[in-house]
């Protein structure tokens, strides 16, 4: 990705400077107004990854974390489907794979707090979750779908998760983050994550001397946040090579 290598090069030092560089520069204001950088809130996520990774953890993977969804807290869910959160469904992902879904029927409760107009969805069985997890909400409603073929999702990586817990407002979630979709996404709307640390049953393949260097790499279709068809960042270890940009073990 073009703003990982403007920080690994250290041409930028932030996620920001890089991000908004790399917007206005492919932009042609002579012939749109329209935003033409990296607009997707989990793209922009992993450029803020990265540049930890850079400036924080000396170009290694910061150390596994394995972690359980407990609950998810949904704010502003008036308007949102029913309003009161029993049409929702909640589906993660890991490794490419479906490991965990809920519904008000099956693995989770969901309660209407309709003082706070937020919804609490507390999960049962969530197996453990490492590296990168992508969550997706489905409703039953009419919610309209956007990316991903489902109303609002996100991606995020559980060795960045700081005191297991996640907060995201509307600008930071997929499809509620665009503008035609605010009539039912209020400025209010947030998803708010709660997680437990757990102790891992296997032995983690990253080596903690592993480093970050160039490779050639081509994912065919839309797999993460970080997925192009370009050069991509990897990180390169005696168990193995990962991609950033797809993001997956090579």
């Amino acid at each position: 990705m073009v703003c990982a290598y403007l920080i690994a090069s250290e041409i930028f030092i932030t996620a920001e400077d890089s991000l908004y560089y790399f917007g206005e520069r492919r932009t042609d204001k002579s012939t749109s107004t329209k935003f033409q950088g990296v607009e997707t809130p989990s793209q922009n996520r992993y450029v803020g990854y990265f540049a930890d990774v850079k400036n924080i953890y000396n170009m290694t993977l910061p150390p596994r974390k394995t972690l359980k969804i407990k609950k998810f807290i949904i704010y502003s869910i008036h308007g949102v489907g029913k309003g009161n959160g029993n049409d929702l469904k909640v589906q993660v992902i890991m490794q490419h794979k479906i490991i965990f879904f809920c519904s008000a029927s099956k693995n989770c409760q969901i309660f209407h707090d309709v003082e706070t107009d937020s919804v609490i969805i507390q999960l049962s069985n969530c197996p453990p979750l490492y590296d990168d997890v992508k969550v997706q909400f489905f409703s039953s409603s009419d919610l309209p779908k956007y990316y991903d073929n489902c109303p609002f999702f996100f991606w995020f990586h559980t060795s960045f998760i700081q005191n297991n817990r996640l907060y995201l407002p509307r600008s930071e979630l997929d499809n509620p983050h665009k503008q035609k979709t605010w009539k039912i996404y209020r400025p209010q709307f947030a998803v708010e994550m709660y997680q437990a640390e757990q102790r891992p049953h296997w032995a983690d393949r990253r080596n903690p001397r592993a480093t970050w260097g160039g490779s050639s790499t081509v994912s065919p279709g839309r797999k993460g946040p970080g997925d192009i068809r370009q050069k991509a960042m990897v990180l390169k270890s005696e168990s193995g090579v990962y991609c950033w940009c797809c993001p997956r073990w090579l």
